[in-house]
Order: C-alpha cells, then sequence, then structure tokens
C-alpha cells in the first residue's frame, strides 16, 4: 500500500492474517461543548466510538480529569465494523466555563489512548447557539446592518483585521 502527502511517500504492508483493533474517535472529539448549564444542572454529549479494525476492540477504560463531568459507560467491547455511544454528562459546579479531558483507554496496538477535550457553560457562542443582536455598517454604502434584518436566512460573517 502506497500512501503520500505532498513531501512523503509512505509504504505499508497489508497482512490480512493478522487482526488488530483500531479505534476511530469522531473529530469533534478535540472539542465537544455540553453547551450553558445552570449551577447544579446537567447537560449531555454523545461520542461514538467506532472499531474499523479486524479483531475486537475493548475500551477497558474511559475517564475525564474533572468530577463536573462524567461518562458512562466506562468500558465496551465493540466488535468489527461496530459501535459504541459513550455519554458525556456535564453538572454545573459553577457558572464559569468547566473544562477535561476525556480518556478512551483501549487495546488498540497503534494508540492505547485517545483524549478529547470537553467543555461545559462555554464562553462565546458555539456549534448549535442562536447568533446574538449584531450592528454593523457596510463599509461601501454607510449603511446600518443589524442581525435583525436577516433573521431566518442563511448568512456568513467574515471577520478580519489589517494590521
Amino acid at each position: 500500500l502506497f500512501v503520500g502527502d505532498w513531501m512523503t511517500p509512505y509504504t505499508f504492508s497489508i497482512h490480512a492474517e493478522r487482526a488488530a483493533p483500531y479505534l476511530v474517535l469522531p473529530e469533534d472529539v478535540f472539542y465537544m461543548s455540553v453547551g450553558k448549564a445552570e449551577l447544579g444542572a446537567s447537560a449531555t454529549y454523545t461520542v461514538t466510538a467506532r472499531n474499523e479494525g479486524t479483531a475486537d476492540l475493548t475500551l477497558y477504560d474511559v475517564w475525564t480529569t474533572s468530577p463536573a463531568f462524567t461518562v458512562s459507560p466506562t468500558e465496551a467491547r465493540i466488535a468489527p465494523g461496530d459501535a459504541a455511544v459513550f455519554t458525556l454528562t456535564y453538572t454545573a459546579t459553577t457558572t464559569e466555563e468547566e473544562h477535561a479531558i476525556v480518556n478512551f483507554q483501549s487495546d488498540d496496538p497503534n494508540q492505547p489512548l485517545r483524549k478529547g477535550y470537553v467543555v461545559g457553560n462555554p464562553v462565546g457562542i458555539g456549534v448549535g447557539d442562536p447568533f446574538p443582536y449584531t450592528e454593523a455598517t457596510n463599509v461601501e454604502t454607510l449603511a446600518q446592518w443589524t442581525s435583525d434584518d436577516l433573521g431566518g436566512q442563511v448568512t456568513l460573517l467574515a471577520y478580519f483585521a489589517t494590521f
């Protein structure tokens, strides 16, 4: 098997007789926002772990680095081609932003420990949050513009600066 990027080609040998698990986590595992929660209230986020290997995958310890976040189940066995869903539960201990590292310890020989980043009560807006009220001036026409003018429409705003 030949694989490469712009700079370096790689060669791999595939051995069909060798069986091994292969853990695949979704791309959003690097920033999982459970959203906002009132003090003492809870919010959840789900993560689907897939086994794209040729042998059973065992996740034998899944945990977080903060007591404000829990994960369930804490272990799973996933057959080749199958998946398991993990639920992250955030219970707000403050009204400020809280975060944790989620650890997935497995028997994947390539990378036995995978990590993700989870946030509760994130500062600012996140995916799925309503767009905040915004006012702006069109630099060509000097016309005033507000986000209310485009309610219900898909709008792309690009913020940039030159120095």
